[in-house]
């Protein structure tokens, strides 16, 4: 069984894993797209970690560290569902979850209205500089 003290170097390594992703992806918090290639094996075995850590040890902070992670990869429905459980074992509710929460429901919703995936939106991007070169 991990002691809390292991639990809270194993969270703070992942975190530490999730932000190399985070960096390597060249993006920030607003207007995300498709993370870079690079980062893509980083930010998988975060959120893959990351979802074995909130079983084991769900708090508001493992749960805001997989929102993020789901976010980054543009998992938008899992990040929202992630964030409310943050939200709902912090107590108080925590005003920077909330806004976060608005955030990213606001991007979620931008994505569907733009009716691609990210994928696709970036092949296009790719087509489209190549077709104008």
């Amino acid at each position: 069984m991990l002691t809390m003290a292991d639990q809270t170097g194993e969270l703070a390594a992942l975190r530490a894993l999730l932000q190399e992703g985070l960096s390597l992806s060249k993006q920030g918090s607003y207007e995300r797209r498709l993370p870079s290639a690079i980062a893509l094996p980083k930010l998988r075995e975060a959120l893959g970690a990351l979802r074995a850590l909130v079983q084991r040890q769900p708090s508001a902070e493992t749960w805001r560290s997989l929102a993020l992670a789901e976010e980054a990869l543009l998992h938008y429905p899992a990040a929202l569902e992630a964030l409310q459980q943050a939200i709902t074992f912090s107590q108080p509710p925590d005003r920077k979850a909330l806004r976060k929460f608005v955030q990213v429901k606001e991007d979620a919703a931008k994505w569907e209205a733009i009716g691609l995936t990210p994928k696709t939106l970036s092949e296009l991007g790719s087509f489209l500089e190549t077709a104008l070169n």
